[in-house]
């Protein structure tokens, strides 16, 4: 097999539309680009989203498991044993409008 280093076999390559990633060594279609070099620019763009959630205790179970759903109007309980939704009244009291379903 030609080293590919050697330079006719480069040109043969770079003929079929095929570059080399000297960061992975590996080949890739020109078209394309390195799949290698763009999942790790991916690793790197991303960051982590950081969510501030506050629990409050249950008026139904007595536990520490109330939380705020998103969509600001219901709060829910994460006790497997309760799964109670509730909404808060004006005077900041909570009332039960129904259960979740496991």
């Amino acid at each position: 097999m030609p080293n590919r280093e050697d330079g006719t076999y480069v040109n043969e390559k770079d003929d079929q539309g095929l570059r080399f990633c000297s960061l992975h060594a590996i080949w890739y279609r020109t078209e394309f680009g390195c799949q290698a070099c763009f999942e790790d620019s991916r690793k790197t763009s991303t960051e982590s989203v950081k969510v501030n959630v506050q629990i409050f205790k249950c008026p139904n179970c007595g536990k520490t498991s109330l939380v705020k759903n998103p969509d600001g109007i219901t709060y829910e309980c994460l006790n497997l044993d309760d799964r109670a939704v509730f909404k808060i009244k004006e005077d900041g009291t909570y009332f039960q409008i129904g259960k979740l379903i496991r």
